[in-house]
């Protein structure tokens, strides 16, 4: 999390609910090429890729398994179709 009030970050593995993720919304977000629906995402460094449906139109991305660990806001997601990246935004 970030807090730029208070000028600090803060980095943690534990979750702050038992809830899964089950769709992460974008901002900012900057295409090489349009998506298809089905997309390959990345939202860590040298993090496994998640297959997903990207909803241009709300900017979210809904992964296919609900992810069992939280993402931050302020990270990254990276498309991807095949190996070709085809763009991303900023978790919102």
């Amino acid at each position: 999390a970030k807090d730029l009030q208070k000028n600090t970050l803060t980095v943690t593995h534990a979750r702050k609910s038992k809830e899964t993720v089950t769709a992460i919304s974008l901002e900012e977000t900057s295409f090489i090429k349009e998506p298809t629906a089905e997309v390959s995402a990345q939202y860590r460094y040298h993090g496994e890729l998640i297959t997903g449906v990207y909803t241009q139109n709300t900017y979210t991305f809904s992964p296919h398994t609900p992810l069992m660990e939280p993402v931050a806001s302020g990270q990254s997601l990276v498309l991807y179709q095949g190996d070709e990246c085809v763009g991303g935004g900023i978790i919102r």
